[in-house]
């Protein structure tokens, strides 16, 4: 996935180099970095929530019963309601 990022120079990403020697090194340390940080978020993630599943699920559960609240109105068709309440 690409993020298309300009600061309205027609640069993009590349306006400011952030101390590196031209566009090409900095864009060499952009990748390195990616490659060197890809997937330390999702892992982290992981890690938090598989260290305490009941809490886990508490925040899920709130988070789903706060989304029915915003979205499913009490004049909602049956099957509408039964899929917002599925928990698998």
């Amino acid at each position: 996935m690409n993020i298309e990022v300009d600061g309205g120079r027609g640069m993009g990403l590349f306006e400011m180099l952030h101390d590196a020697a031209s566009s090409d090194a900095f864009a060499l340390t952009l990748k390195e970095a990616a490659l060197r940080c890809y997937g330390a978020p999702f892992r982290a993630f992981l890690k938090l929530i598989t260290q305490d599943k009941s809490a886990a699920m508490r925040a899920v559960r709130g988070a789903r019963d706060s989304f029915i609240r915003q979205f499913v109105t009490a004049g909602s068709m049956g099957e509408v309601k039964r899929a917002a309440y599925r928990s698998h």
